[in-house]
């Protein structure tokens, strides 16, 4: 007789389920509290991105390097202040460029989304480009020469947008106290004339920033999809930007007593003199600076044919403008600052703010956005807020500047037809130099193009790295010449936008200097996501002049 014969599962097998099935119910578990506990430090549950969204970014910007036309600037080779301006390869943009300090760099990204949230919901083809040109610590008349040098330099912008306030008022204050001329950039005489306490304080600063920057990456990653993972890499953000504020407040106590033109500018009499007696003058000039200055960038801007809009950010130490929580008083409120500075520095603010608007700026005066937010929302002694607070002033800045939007998107496209689109026509044909992950092109031996079709944003987030061999060895730096070739690594942020077809481009200024060969493509957190290496065609000789007949009497 046949027995009935029932297959039956390996029991190798149902180990491997049953331990599979346990190890994703652990994950899924520590998920599930990682989320819980990012939402009670926090008051939002954890989504990537958010690593480093409530830092300074640098707001002291001790790890930055000088500028020979506003101050300082990143070392990044490719942010849009060390480059030669964008010249984006479509004309389906929206080109925006963002001034200020530390808050404005903090609030770009919500501020690109905002933006581009408004013109999917206009039905608008436009893709914003926001060129971010603050850095922490600037202050007037800092970002009317990076407005000035940019323009000189081709850049073109559709609206020019300028967040400022709090360094306008404190700079000067801490420059008097250091003997430096107020309207010079924050802690001049720390960066052209820094001793050997300084420099070592400064370093082990950019070593702090390097982590955070590494922590960053991480986040941005495939490994910043997990909760926990972030909620870990956070926690280390935090103490990191603890230890680097730190640091700051030992490099600001170190004054050099020593008078030099170069590093303290204009001498004034509170150089060796009483300091507070001079400091109702300070404040008048602070202000004074900071009012012309608005005036100037909205003039530049008109002439370059962009929309300015001025947002006075919100402050902490101005009465009546926040209910402050506990934890707010206690790790983000000194008393000394709101008397001897806020208090009697924002009603002149507030007056010069009324005579902007007079004379046809569009000034915004944003410090009550948090009047009736019981929340925390600073998080530091400074000015900096939470991603809650980055949202809601991204909000209100891009609810500013709609109907300007709206004009721009009416009229862009007959007016990138002329003019804009002459300028942008290159000289030679683009040729196609590698087809990968990304098409790359070359544009006039100048340029190169990355194009991808059908683009997301992941495809975007990867960090691109761009090595490049000069045909003569001796044009490298020398710092490059043992590795042979120049590292002009860039984000995609710094120079790239999405096309109304949901193709995304970014372009690369490469150096004067005759290239040989380049190495290009993404670098993500598992290693290269794509990689091609070509050679260079050299430039054609310039074509020979005829010489001038002589003719004779």
């Amino acid at each position: 007789m046949l027995e009935a014969r029932t297959d039956t599962v390996p029991g190798s097998v149902r180990r491997r389920i049953f331990v599979g099935l346990t190890v994703a119910l652990v994950v899924l578990a520590l998920e599930g509290i990682a989320h819980l506990f990012h939402y009670a430090a926090y008051g939002e549950f954890y989504a990537r991105g958010q690593l480093g969204a409530e830092s300074s970014q640098g707001h002291d910007s001790s790890g930055l390097v000088t500028h020979p036309y506003f101050g300082y600037t990143t070392p990044a080779v490719h942010e849009p202040s060390n480059n030669m301006p964008p010249l984006l390869a479509h004309d389906s943009t929206l080109v925006v460029g963002l001034f200020g300090g530390s808050v404005a760099r903090q609030v770009q990204h919500v501020f690109r989304e905002r933006l581009a949230a408004f013109l999917a919901e206009e039905g608008s083809a436009l893709a914003p480009v926001v060129v971010d040109l603050a850095q922490g610590g600037m202050k007037q008349p800092q970002q009317v020469h990076q407005l000035a040098y940019m323009l000189a330099a081709g850049a073109e912008f559709d609206l020019v947008v300028n967040l400022d306030g709090h360094n306008d008022l404190m700079g000067p204050h801490y420059n008097m106290q250091r003997g430096v001329f107020p309207s010079f950039p924050y802690m001049w005489d720390k960066r052209v004339g820094a001793s050997e306490d300084d420099k070592l304080l400064l370093g082990r600063t950019v070593l702090l920033e390097h982590e955070l920057n590494r922590l960053r990456k991480v986040g941005g990653g495939v490994l910043g999809l997990s909760a926990t993972v972030g909620f870990v890499l956070r926690r280390n953000f935090e103490k990191l930007n603890r230890r680097i504020l730190g640091l700051n407040q030992q490099l600001l106590g170190q004054r050099d007593q020593q008078y030099h033109l170069e590093t303290h500018g204009p001498r004034w009499a509170w150089y060796e003199g009483d300091q507070e007696q001079h400091e109702d003058t300070v404040r008048e000039l602070a202000v004074q600076v900071w009012f012309r200055s608005s005036l100037v960038m909205a003039n530049l801007a008109a002439t370059a044919g962009a929309d300015y809009f001025h947002f006075l950010q919100p402050s902490q130490y101005i009465a009546g403008s926040k209910p402050l929580t506990e934890e707010e008083m206690a790790t983000a409120y000194k008393q000394d600052w709101s008397e001897i500075n806020y208090a009697k520095s924002y009603p002149l603010v507030a007056e010069h703010g009324t005579e902007l608007r007079q004379a046809g700026v569009s000034f915004f005066d944003l410090t009550q956005t948090f009047a009736d937010v019981d929340e925390t929302i600073y998080i530091d002694t400074c000015c900096h807020v939470n991603p809650r607070g980055t949202w809601m002033l991204a909000t209100r800045m891009v609810d500013a500047i709609k109907p300007a939007v709206r004009r721009r998107a009416e009229a862009l496209a007959e007016a990138r037809e002329s003019a804009l689109a002459a300028a942008r026509r290159p000289a030679r044909p683009d040729v196609l130099v590698a087809e990968d992950y990304y098409d790359v092109h070359l544009r006039d031996g100048k340029w190169l193009v990355y194009r991808r079709e059908a683009c997301l944003l992941e495809d975007t987030e990867a960090w691109f790295f761009l090595h490049v061999t000069p045909r003569d060895l001796d044009m490298l730096p020398a710092e490059r010449k043992p590795y042979g070739y120049d590292n002009l690594d860039f984000a995609f942020a710094h120079s790239g936008a999405f096309t109304a077809d949901g193709a995304c481009v970014a372009q690369a200024w490469l150096p004067g200097y005759q290239v040989a060969r380049i190495r290009t493509g993404q670098l993500g957190t598992f290693g290269r996501v794509w990689e091609v290496e070509f050679d260079v065609p050299p430039e054609p000789e310039p074509a020979a002049i005829p010489p001038v007949a002589n003719t004779g009497d």
